[in-house]
């Protein structure tokens, strides 16, 4: 398998109702997903939530190292298990 493109987008969900917590207020569920397909045509999905008061990451924070670190590298990678997928995401 050989990673041949990615893509990701950023998808706005609007809510029923706002969630408040004392260190945010949403209404809106904005998430990155992001679609991987290898050289067999074969297309992974993957979705992250980044929220700043969670986990540090924002929407243009993880756009950027997918862009600039993950993406670059990714592209072209050849894997022949799972197992070498994993190990190298590790």
């Amino acid at each position: 398998m050989e990673i041949k493109k990615i893509t990701f987008h950023i998808i706005s969900i609007p809510m029923n109702i706002s969630v408040r917590h004392a260190l945010a207020e949403r209404s809106v569920a904005e998430n990155l997903v992001l679609l991987v397909e290898d050289s067999d045509g074969n297309v992974g999905v993957g979705e992250c939530c980044p929220r700043d008061y969670v986990t540090g990451e924002t929407l243009e924070s993880v756009q950027e190292n997918l862009s600039n670190v993950f993406i670059p590298q990714a592209l072209g990678k050849k894997f022949t298990h799972f197992i070498e997928v994993v190990d190298w995401l590790t």
